[in-house]
């Protein structure tokens, strides 16, 4: 095993295990907000990490927002401060929220291709955290798997914000996905 694969196995592991390893999001979910350009029809896909982004999502209005994370334990929020709250812990956003936007929220305890295989719906926007990069090293094949569920899911138009950790992210370029034939991942989204 390369020293590389070793020591990213042991970083995974010692962070990961069962542990809550995100009580907050270091993203900046306003601008994922205008990157995604969320429309009142889109179904959001969003690994949850502590939920915060999720919240934030549904400030948008999109039609539905789903927060999946196969730790329950990012299922949380975390706590803030007054000088360093979330846009919808302000006042006007935490309003809008228990005014009927939070419903538009659902938490799911899943992996990625899990959900996604139980989902009768098509998903418009996508957002991916570094799991891949971990996926990548010593499960490729489930790496294949998920970008394939992916797609099957998405609905025309579909938007994914995709974020790495990794040192190499190369491997994206080998992922292979089926649609009217074979495909690479990279193809699809040049």
């Amino acid at each position: 095993m390369p020293v590389m694969d070793w020591f990213s196995a042991r970083v995974f592991n010692l962070v990961h295990g069962n542990n809550l390893v995100y009580n907050t999001c270091w993203e900046d979910p306003r601008l994922d907000r205008v990157a995604l350009e969320l429309m009142p029809d889109d179904n959001v896909w969003v690994i949850t990490t502590a939920g915060c982004k999720a919240l934030d999502y549904a400030l948008a209005s999109p039609h539905h927002v789903y927060a999946v994370d196969m730790n329950p334990r990012q299922n949380l929020t975390g706590e803030y401060s007054p000088g360093c709250c979330p846009e919808y812990l302000t006042a006007d956003g935490f309003e809008r929220l228990k005014g009927g936007l939070v419903d538009r929220v659902s938490v799911h305890t899943n992996s990625v291709q899990g959900f996604l295989d139980q989902h009768d719906g098509t998903i418009s926007r996508y957002v991916l955290l570094d799991h891949m990069d971990w996926l990548s090293d010593k499960f490729f094949p489930l790496l294949e798997l998920e970008w394939q569920a992916i797609l099957n899911r998405a609905a025309e138009g579909t938007r994914i914000l995709w974020r790495s950790g990794g040192l190499r992210t190369d491997f994206i370029e080998r992922v292979q996905v089926t649609q009217d034939g074979r495909f690479y991942i990279a193809d699809l989204v040049a």
